[in-house]
């Protein structure tokens, strides 16, 4: 079943946007000052930091989602960054971002200034199902009224890296979580 059938199937709305972010930038993004070590970032939390402010606005503070959770839906969460650090062979933490797949959605946190449960997803090619369920279990057990659920897929491309960002907001009528 498509997800966004079944969630209108369980009386939720969803609404869904994307942004498609080519790795490694070719210069300084907007978002920069408020995200230290940018540079250091990896494919899909860059992605995802530049298709949030491409599509919602990089200006720190002003625009935390009214969301009451995140779920990160991730397929391979930081294995791919964990990966290519060890093959580096680990010389420096300075130069690893993703320890922990929450961390993934952490420049955005910084962008926005929220603060909430992010709840964490790796299902292989489920991964967004999940994470839409997860987030469909948060709203009807009473737990959010809104929960934003992002996912990320990376594609190698000759130049680096194409990563497609979505960000899916799924609440009650209204959607209240979503930012303007």
């Amino acid at each position: 079943m498509h997800d966004d059938v079944a969630c209108i199937r369980c009386g939720l709305a969803l609404v869904a946007d994307f942004a498609v972010t080519h790795w490694p930038l070719s210069g300084e993004p907007a978002w920069a000052a408020d995200v230290p070590r940018w540079d250091q970032m990896d494919a899909v939390s860059t992605g995802i930091a530049d298709g949030w402010s491409s599509l919602y606005g990089a200006k720190a503070g002003c625009l935390a989602p009214d969301a009451d959770a995140f779920v990160l839906a991730s397929r391979a969460a930081s294995g791919v960054a964990d990966l290519a650090f060890a093959r580096r062979g680990a010389f420096s933490p300075q130069r690893f971002v993703a320890t922990l797949p929450s961390v993934i959605l952490a420049p955005v946190m910084m962008m926005t200034g929220w603060r909430g449960p992010l709840f964490c997803v790796q299902q292989g090619e489920s991964t967004l199902s999940r994470g839409l369920s997860e987030a469909a279990w948060l709203i009807k057990s009473g737990a959010a009224r809104s929960v934003g659920v992002v996912n990320a897929v990376c594609e190698t491309v000759p130049s680096g890296e194409l990563v497609r960002a979505r960000f899916l907001w799924l609440g009650k009528s209204g959607l209240t979580g979503r930012p303007a």
